[in-house]
């Protein structure tokens, strides 16, 4: 490398990009991070994060953040039967015995990563859409005719990556027959339902996950179910509520309040 302090561009900033960023940072590279959205913001649902992850948040200094902004999931979570009759309690602590696991909004991880790295770090309105190398020197080309070079170049850019090919032979991703709705409730709007734990229900081809996310403030749920219908990767595609509760009529009513 040609600089005594390399240089690394991180192409895209979601939660693998921005953390990548604190990392890199936290050993004395410079770093740019270029994302494509006009802006950081509360895109997508929930997260679960697990010990390995919250040991890495703490190697970078971000512990704390994950403390304050996740739902720690206990040791009453549970798998259940579609009609919820318990089959198993869910592990939550590694290898060692530590339970570090919590629920996560995307958008709070997302925030606090990014609130964590310097200013001028991370560009927005940047996609990518080319690539070059000459000699020791990357760059990268945007879509809004700006370019960028640097030592390195991380693409973090997600499952219709810009980076990957220049990298990997191009593929396309095989549809496993299974698409997942994701949705948030707020808490308020459920009772007494426990805001401790992670619960699945599974049934014949489906299966519904719960388990709080921000900080204990909301419930964040998916339904898996089956489909012959392709569908694109995304976390913003609209899913219709109605089409979901369908899938699982006739199965634990608890599943029917969120």
């Amino acid at each position: 490398m040609a600089n005594a302090r390399p240089k690394v561009i991180i192409v895209g900033g979601g939660i693998g990009g921005l953390f990548a960023a604190n990392a890199l940072i936290a050993h004395g590279l410079e770093v740019a991070v270029y994302e494509q959205a006009p802006a950081l913001g509360e895109v997508g649902a929930g997260v679960y994060v697990t010990p390995n992850s919250v040991r890495q948040m703490q190697r970078v200094g971000l512990g704390e953040a994950v403390e304050k902004w996740g739902a720690r999931v206990g040791p009453k979570s549970q798998y259940f039967r579609h009609d919820g009759t318990p089959i198993a309690p869910v592990q939550v602590t590694d290898a060692s015995g530590w339970s570090a696991n919590f629920g996560m909004h995307r958008a709070d991880f997302v925030d606090f990563l990014a609130a964590a790295l310097p200013a001028g770090i991370v560009h927005c309105g940047h996609r990518a859409v080319g690539f070059e190398q000459a000699g020791e020197v990357a760059r990268v080309h945007f879509a809004n005719g700006a370019s960028a070079e640097a030592d390195v170049v991380v693409g973090a850019d997600g499952i219709h990556s810009e980076m990957r090919p220049h990298v990997f032979p191009p593929s396309k991703p095989v549809f496993h027959g299974t698409i997942s709705y994701r949705g948030l409730v707020p808490r308020e709007r459920l009772g007494d339902w426990p805001m401790d734990r992670w619960e699945m229900w599974a049934g014949p081809s489906k299966h519904f996950l719960v388990f709080p996310v921000r900080r204990g403030e909301m419930v964040n749920y998916v339904g898996f179910v089956p489909t012959d219908e392709e569908m694109k990767e995304s976390w913003s595609a609209p899913g219709d509520p109605n089409v979901l509760r369908r899938e699982f009529e006739g199965w634990d009513p608890r599943i029917g309040s969120c």
